[in-house]
């Protein structure tokens, strides 16, 4: 069991890096798109209805990019969050160690409420 959480673990930090990456070349290329945009003077301004040309694509490009890097630095700290998870919890002393760990939920105080807790 704790070879597979291990394996998990760092799966997910392997994949966190690669997404991290990959969000960081989208930024990268969004904002090359945007100097595109800022370079051309034809260009009329972001808030203009209608683009012409490589002005459109370029902007879209650049939006489309910033989209993709924000989704892939939720996604990639997510995977980093989970690989740090498995990896500080991950047992490694056999019956001792799983006698330490423990997961428990109780009522509260009152008459509504609910506690629950992680020992390990």
């Amino acid at each position: 069991r704790s070879a597979v959480r291990h394996a998990l673990g760092v799966g997910a930090g392997v994949g966190s890096g690669v997404v991290l990456v990959g969000a960081a070349v989208a930024y990268a290329y969004g904002l090359s798109q945007v100097n595109e945009y800022n370079g051309d003077t034809s260009c009329p301004g972001v808030e203009a209805v209608d683009q012409p040309g490589d002005c459109d694509g370029w902007l879209r490009t650049s939006r489309a990019m910033a989209t993709a890097s924000q989704v892939g630095l939720g996604v990639g700290v997510a995977l980093a969050v989970t690989a740090v998870v498995l990896l500080v919890t991950e047992r490694s002393g056999g019956a001792e160690s799983a006698a330490r760990t423990a997961f428990a939920c109780g009522g509260g105080p009152g008459t509504i409420g609910l506690g629950c807790g992680l020992r390990f």
